[in-house]
């Protein structure tokens, strides 16, 4: 059977005992280079490799003898996902292929090595949440971006070298242009880095029995969780962000000089390892603890920690010096002394030679095209880059090059073998006035896309780009059914279902549910959303959780479920309720004490955002002055004033005309447009009929 090869446009992940899964697959390869599916995701696994003969192209010799090394899941993928975007994971270990479910990618340990293969649009995101299409490269538009990375673990061993020979290899059968990276511990590139949405966790295969604690490091502005061994307190240092994690507790330690993005990412990781199985709703506790303040936490918090770490010895690593300014960037030239023999093994042939071209400021023309060179960058990579008119052999020669100036160095940065043509912007960003071969980055050759301005539901299904671009999936004019979710006891709760739901009345104490149907040329389609007041108990917030998941189980698992918070409500949310959304302070029960009505006050000042429907929000806001004067916030901003049947709407003099318009929208009455320092009748007796004065009188009242 014929290779075919993909044009893929999504990465990769291997783990190197390999795994391969259709986006993120994972694949073994076992000492002997043979790889055999140990595992796979069912019937329909083993019928795609049942009776496939696939192999790598070539007589593959190695030391131990040479033998042909066979992949019949990962050519089974490969071939599936021909002319797609691919993200791809395999694991290499000594023992056989694992499958690895959703929920461990972007997990690493130090004893395993990884493949990752990548390919995306030049400039596109890649990883395993970015949705797969097809891309077709005619060399007159863009072009596929591939990448490999080998990454190994600090106690890998001999997996490391062989998860590099595997990725040479994967770049062979590709036949196309790949870029090979070598990948460090904690030294990650950030293109790997930023295949992973929620950082990658950095562990260890250790004897750590199960309940026992475990102390985790966040470093860096792209979060990776690092694993530290022994838990005591010479791990700990003053510019870190520390996570101890015992059994019944989750401490979140802050070093007095810690960054505030790593205090961020640390904040985030402690809610994930502390929510538990039930979405949003947290098992264990979570206690901060700050550099130099342990004896603050409640006594009980301060006792396990005093188990774990003995208070009395305290001893905190001071501040890491900075790091000293990166070096120019040298570019060397690769070369191989003449043979002297006719016949020469591999493992006596000359060591390659490298010969300084130029320091930076570097330029194309510095190198040939049918020479080998290698970039020393420092902190940002050692680059082999080979030339288009180079021979066959000049892409082992330059990795090995380029590895060896890093053992030479010291250096611990990845390694990264470029292909001409195919160089990546961290490459390019080496050299100045650096010009693409192709038009792949030149905006000015893209086609402009077509302005299309119709939002109907019919539109958004079938055009993805549309709906993607507008994050709706409809325009807003389906089915709606709202629900409350009202306290009946200490821990009972009921789901009181809202008479008019197209009112729009929020409570920033209380927590809705509501079930959208909108019809698609696909049929019935429809979203639970689960809307969390701001000010709602967290215990209200977990009872709603419970309800939320049994009318998603009722209604047959079908609708999209969607958690959304006060403020942070998506677009489509907000254009269900056509920019007319309000949240009011308070509960509904405050007006209805029976918690059947949900109805809206008679007087309010209600401050509005948004400059279209899909973004249009309204807050009930008390004591706030309507002017902004000395408030940041105020200005450019409109209200809407209600008292029973009047209605004003007053804008700031800065407002914008579409700001404006969503005000007036939102009033849905009658009313009195009011500008600021405007003078206009003013209904209230006894106030000056200036409309700065009239809402200063309004917002006193309220």
């Amino acid at each position: 059977m014929g290779f075919t090869r993909p044009s893929s446009l999504k990465p990769v992940l291997f783990r190197t005992r390999a795994r391969f899964n259709l986006r993120f697959h994972f694949l073994c390869v076992t000492k002997d280079e043979v790889i055999e599916p140990l595992q796979s995701r069912g019937d329909q696994w083993r019928d795609n490799c049942r009776g496939v003969n696939h192999s790598f192209p070539g007589h593959i010799p190695h030391e131990r003898g040479d033998c042909y090394v066979r992949d019949l899941m990962f050519m089974n993928m490969l071939n599936g996902d021909r002319d797609k975007r691919v993200y791809i994971g395999v694991i290499k270990k000594e023992s056989g292929t694992e499958l690895l479910p959703r929920n461990h990618y972007g997990t690493f340990y130090d004893t395993e090595a990884y493949l990752v293969y990548s390919s995306s649009l030049s400039g596109q995101p890649a990883g395993p949440d970015v949705i797969r299409r097809e891309i077709k490269e005619n060399g007159n538009g863009e072009f596929a971006e591939r990448h490999i990375h080998a990454w190994a673990g600090e106690r890998s061993g001999a997996l490391a070298a062989l998860a590099l020979r595997r990725g040479t290899q994967l770049a062979a059968h590709l036949a196309a242009p790949v870029v090979i990276h070598r990948e460090t511990a904690t030294k990650e590139t950030p293109r790997l880095l930023s295949y992973f949405r929620d950082g990658i966790r950095l562990l260890r295969s250790s004897s750590v029995a199960a309940g026992e604690a475990r102390l985790y490091r966040v470093r860096g502005r792209r979060p990776v969780l690092v694993q530290l061994e022994p838990v005591s307190w010479s791990q700990l240092a003053a510019d870190g962000v520390f996570l101890l994690d015992a059994a019944p507790l989750l401490v979140l330690w802050l070093g007095r000089a810690a960054n505030l993005v790593e205090k961020i990412f640390g904040a985030k990781f402690a809610y994930r390892m502390a929510r538990g199985a039930e979405k949003g709703i947290t098992a264990r506790r979570i206690a901060i603890a700050h550099d130099g303040y342990e004896q603050t936490l409640p006594a009980s918090d301060r006792a396990l920690l005093d188990a774990l770490l003995e208070l009395r010895a305290r001893v905190v690593r001071p501040v890491t010096p900075s790091a000293p300014a990166p070096r120019p960037a040298r570019l060397y030239r690769v070369t191989t002394p003449p043979r002297t023999a006719p016949l020469t093994l591999p493992s006596q042939r000359p060591p390659a030679r490298l010969e300084e071209v130029r320091r930076a400021p570097l330029h194309r023309e510095d190198m040939a095209d049918d020479g080998v060179y290698v970039l020393d960058g420092g902190v940002r990579g050692v680059w082999a880059w080979v030339g288009p008119s180079a021979g066959g052999c000049a892409a082992r020669s330059a990795l090995a090059a380029a590895r060896g100036l890093c053992r030479a160095r010291r250096y611990s940065t990845a390694v990264s073998l470029v292909p001409a043509g195919r160089e990546p912007l961290e490459f390019a960003a080496l050299f100045h006035g650096w010009r693409w071969a192709d038009a792949r980055r030149d905006s000015r050759l893209r086609a402009a896309r077509s302005a299309t301005t119709k939002l109907d539901a019919v539109s958004l299904t079938t055009n993805s780009w549309l709906a993607a671009e507008a994050q709706l999936p409809d325009d807003g004019s389906g089915a709606l059914r709202m629900w409350r979710v009202h306290r009946c006891g200490e821990a009972e709760v009921k789901l009181m279902e809202v008479e008019r739901p197209q009112a729009a009345v929020f409570y920033s104490q209380d927590c809705f549910l509501a079930l959208y149907t909108y019809h698609a040329p696909t049929g019935e389609h429809s979203i639970l959303y689960y809307w969390m007041g701001g000010s709602s108990p967290n215990d209200l917030r977990n009872l709603g959780a419970i309800e939320a998941k049994d009318l998603y189980i009722k209604l047959g698992r079908l609708p999209i479920q969607a958690w959304i918070y006060q403020g942070k409500e998506p677009a489509h949310f907000l254009q269900i309720f056509k920019g007319r959304m309000i949240t009011y302070l308070g509960s509904a029960t405050d007006y209805d004490p029976s918690g059947r009505r949900v109805v809206a006050p008679s007087r309010a000042l209600i401050r509005v955002s948004g400059q279209y429907a899909r973004e249009a929000r309204g807050v009930e806001v008390r004591g706030g002055a309507v002017e902004g004067e000395g408030e940041g916030e105020g200005r450019g901003s409109c209200y809407v004033v209600r008292e029973g049947a009047r209605v004003w709407v007053w804008c700031a003099a800065t407002a914008t005309g579409d700001e404006r318009e969503v005000a007036k929208n939102m009033a849905a009455a009658e009313h009195t447009l009011l500008m600021e320092g405007q003078r206009a009748t003013c209904p209230t007796p006894g106030v000056d009929h200036h409309s700065d004065s009239c809402c200063s009188a309004r917002t006193q009242r309220l």
